[in-house]
């Protein structure tokens, strides 16, 4: 394993929130790990993923509401489990019901777990947009802050007669667009607040940051068809399907000649059915692993790309320095070069924030495919 440089350990943004929707109420109400009481909101100043997710959790209406379903699913189980134990000639449709029950009790764990997955992901995301978004806007800020200087001085130009009214509009209109995007980028990153908002469940109109810890590190070299075999065992989603299967199958091993014809061919042809969904389920599950893993392979190689572009350009600005000293560069010619190495570092982190998203995911089986 290579971890390589320009790492990001730590990146707190603060945040202004504006006037957005309150949840408060149902972190309050809700049953999870962590109380209210324990996480203070109303005093919290930073926000990190792990802060994130537990007020997620506790706000999960999933993870709620399996907490809530499981004691009487445990209830019902032990009450047909005792009816067929007075009862052993019971029809098979209650033998059935058990062990569907007895399914739904043993993936408990496994339902919280993976919900808890998806809700860190989904978090990360978001805060990576953000962290994104606001590098942007500060970026474009800066952008603008040259063409400003670059228009003043077509300004000048114009009242001597060097530049043409219409040349001068051309800049004009140029630089009024680019403030108009960057005004519509601070409203899409007002909404990807409303949107950590809506994940997790806090009042965002308070004022605090949030922090996000990562490292970049180069995956290892992987054997992709068994790593398929080894995820596809362990993949929730295809275990249900293939738990349902068993149920299916264990109930067409109670019939008997009592049993109608219709009845028996339906659950063949149910059975057949299963059987074909649970393959294709395979199929698409391989191909995501692998679409996953020729993209973290990808994003790799740009970084070494990318890398390799900065190295050349900051020697470019260490050449346009030496030329402005001597006199033979401008200002804005300093600033521009400065910028395209500042776009191009923003480029690399956010390559490798997508790098760590799709690591995530080949990581984690229940995450292949978000």
């Amino acid at each position: 394993m290579k971890i390589k440089g320009f790492i990001f350990v730590y990146i707190c943004l603060g945040i202004q929130f504006f006037n957005l929707p309150v949840f408060a109420e149902d972190v309050i109400s809700g049953i999870g790990e962590t109380s209210n009481s324990d996480l203070e909101i109303s005093r919290i100043t930073s926000l990190s993923v792990d802060k994130a997710l537990a007020i997620a959790v506790s706000y999960n209406r999933e993870i709620i509401e399996l907490e809530e379903d499981l004691p009487f699913v445990i209830k019902e189980c032990e009450d047909l489990s005792n009816d067929l134990a007075n009862n052993p000639d019971t029809y098979y449709s209650i033998k059935t019901q058990i062990a569907d029950l007895k399914n739904t009790i043993d993936n408990y764990d496994l339902s919280v777990q993976k919900n808890k997955d998806i809700l860190r992901y989904d978090i990360t995301k978001l805060f990576i947009s953000i962290v994104n978004a606001q590098r942007e806007i500060e970026l474009q800020e800066k952008n603008l802050s040259i063409m400003k200087k670059e228009l003043d001085a077509a300004q000048i130009k114009k009242d001597k007669g060097i530049l043409s009214e219409s040349e001068f509009n051309d800049k004009n209109t140029e630089y009024i667009k680019k403030f108009n995007d960057v005004e519509n980028k601070k409203i899409d990153l007002n909404n990807l607040y409303i949107d950590l908002n809506k994940a997790i469940g806090i009042d965002l109109s308070e004022k605090y940051s949030i922090e996000l810890d990562f490292n970049y590190t180069e995956i290892e070299n992987v054997d992709i068809d068994e790593k398929v075999k080894s995820e596809i065992d362990s993949n929730f989603d295809i275990m249900k399907q293939k738990q349902s299967l068993e149920v299916s199958e264990y109930e067409y091993s109670n019939y008997n000649e009592n049993t109608s014809y219709i009845s028996k061919i339906s659950k063949e042809n149910d059975i057949r059915g299963q059987l074909r969904d649970i393959k294709e389920s395979e199929v698409n599950f391989s191909d995501s692993v692998n679409k996953v893993y020729k993209n973290i392979l990808s994003r790799e190689n740009d970084d070494d790309k990318y890398n390799e572009e900065l190295i050349y350009k900051q020697k470019e600005l260490d050449v346009l320095n030496l030329k402005y000293s001597m006199g033979k560069a401008t200002l804005i010619e300093l600033d521009k070069k400065s910028f395209e190495i500042e776009e191009l570092q923003n480029k690399i982190l956010e390559n490798r924030f997508e790098h760590y998203l799709l690591v995530a995911k080949f990581q984690n089986s229940n995450l292949i495919d978000r």
